[in-house]
């Protein structure tokens, strides 16, 4: 929800294309979001799966936030696939996932019936599995080794800054670029 009041904001952006395979995700998001457009803000299709796009349609950028870990690894590549066909040239794709590597975060996602049965993605993985499909690797880091509420307090800042490296955050970012 963040994420699309920020993106609602740009003036560069005209419309929102919404995906989720989830029926019932889908209607919150309808409920949630239908209101805005009727307040001049703009226009969002939501669809449940990139498939139901007509074919033609291109992105200038796209987005899978805590995604990937819900697709079985089987079905990530042709997935990854349809993003990369989906882009225009010069788009920018943002994925953002657990960390694997973080205890804490394999004890929460173990623990959440929203998880139950989920393969967590490695940040080297992902790095590979869009790299193979098209994509080029542009921006990487770990977050979040602190709630992000407190990371408005300078310490707490620099440190998540300094640590964007190590594998120590519950999460992390990646940002593509089809050439």
């Amino acid at each position: 929800g963040r994420v699309l009041n920020e993106i609602q904001g740009t003036p560069s952006v005209r419309t929102l294309t919404g995906v989720d395979e989830s029926p019932a995700s889908i209607q919150i998001a309808r409920d949630r979001f239908s209101a805005m457009s009727k307040t001049g803000r703009k226009p969002i299709a939501f669809h449940h799966a990139i498939a139901e796009i007509a074919p033609e349609q291109r992105f200038d950028a796209a987005f899978a936030f805590n995604v990937f870990h819900h697709i079985p690894p089987a079905q990530r590549a042709e997935q990854a696939r349809l993003i990369f066909e989906r882009l225009k040239p010069g788009g920018l794709f943002m994925l953002w996932e657990h960390n694997p590597w973080n205890p804490l975060t394999r004890y929460l996602v173990k623990i959440c019936p929203f998880d139950e049965g989920v393969s967590l993605l490695h940040k080297s993985e992902a790095r590979e599995l869009f790299s193979q499909a098209g994509l080029k690797p542009i921006e990487e880091a770990f977050m979040n080794i602190s709630p992000p509420a407190l990371h408005k307090f300078a310490p707490i800042g620099w440190l998540e800054r300094l640590s964007e490296k190590l594998p120590v955050g519950a999460q992390y970012r990646m940002i593509f670029r089809k050439a």
